[in-house]
């Protein structure tokens, strides 16, 4: 497989707006149990933004700041591609238009709500403001990072921005609140290419994915098979041309309780030496259509910053460099993905 490069990264969580935010409060601050970004971020005009619902500005900022290395540049447009996944997509914009047909029976609505209640909405919005015109599409439920490191390998962009988004909503966060999900919001974005930079954070050497045929937020009786997550950890090694020992660091793919007790059984089997287990969910939350972009992010920092954060709760240091990290996703389509990135 061909290397696939991190070089540029867009976040904005609760309180955080930057990768270094992120980073900071990892390694110096405690963690607010905040779940919602209390205020859009000031980045571009209001006039532009008018257009826009939040979920297409969070999703945007994100793209934008990603994009940072190429805003000023000569770049080929048509070489750049978009994949955007959520797995709730616009629920509020679509509540907020079904609230206007109801309210005083009228048919009228705002033709911005209208337009943006469509999910892919927001792809459109950053492909314009952007100026990208290559291969582009949204995703549900989806390993949106998987699908466009193959749209580099295939060669039908140099360069792929690969987000995950998600939206906060009260009543679909509490629905997952009662399932045992601690849920957050959260929009990221990647720059993926197969060119190394002067700023690249890390390679992705590999990744495999399997279904686990389903998710404890639909089903109580709901347990991960453990040779199908065996299977799938040893696939993303082989095809890294690794070795069990060769991983520094894994990040584990979920915070319920049940389920996350289950992996972290089968990784320590997996990995009977290694005490550099990390849960981000267990700190961040479950990000949803998010989480596997926020997880790459801070397998990425780890890479770049070759320190372990204090608020990993480990009470110990790791030995010289960190190398190779394993990161592993969940997700409510029942997708088990693990990823394996080189400093």
């Amino acid at each position: 497989m061909n290397t696939i490069y991190i070089n540029g990264i867009g976040v904005i969580l609760p309180e955080i707006e930057d990768p270094s935010e992120l980073w900071n409060v990892f390694s110096e601050s405690s963690i607010g149990n905040k779940c919602k970004i209390e205020k859009n971020p000031s980045f571009i005009s209001k006039r532009k933004t008018r257009r826009m619902d939040r979920f297409s500005i969070l999703a945007l900022y994100t793209a934008y700041k990603a994009f940072e290395e190429f805003k000023d540049s000569d770049f080929n447009c048509y070489e750049f591609g978009t994949v955007y996944n959520s797995d709730y997509g616009t629920l509020n914009t679509i509540l907020e238009f079904a609230q206007c047909l109801t309210d005083d029976c009228s048919i009228e609505a705002s033709p911005v709500t209208f337009a943006n209640t469509v999910t892919n909405a927001c792809v459109g919005h950053i492909c314009n403001e952007l100026g990208i015109k290559g291969s582009s599409t949204m995703l549900l439920g989806s390993n949106y990072v998987g699908y466009s490191m193959q749209l580099i390998r295939n060669d039908k962009v140099k360069s792929v921005l690969a987000g995950g988004i998600e939206e906060y909503n009260e009543e679909l966060f509490d629905a997952l609140a009662e399932k045992g999900v601690h849920a957050s919001e959260g929009f990221s974005t990647l720059l993926l290419s197969k060119e190394k930079t002067n700023n690249s954070f890390c390679e992705i050497l590999s990744y495999s994915e399997t279904n686990l045929g389903g998710h404890y937020c639909f089903s109580e009786q709901f347990k991960p098979k453990a040779s199908s997550i065996k299977s799938n950890i040893s696939n993303a090694l082989i095809r890294a041309n690794l070795n069990v020992s060769d991983i520094d660091v894994i990040l584990t793919a979920t915070n319920h309780k049940g389920c996350a007790e289950e992996e972290l059984s089968i990784i320590y089997d997996l990995f009977k030496n290694n005490e550099f287990i990390l849960n981000p969910k267990g700190i961040l939350g479950d990000l949803l259509g998010a989480s596997v972009g926020i997880s790459l992010t801070i397998g990425a920092l780890l890479l770049k910053e070759q320190v372990i954060p204090k608020n990993f709760n480990l009470n110990k240091s790791k030995d010289g460099k960190i190398k190779y990290i394993l990161v592993n996703d969940f997700n409510i389509s029942g997708n088990y993905v693990s990823f394996i990135l080189k400093k």
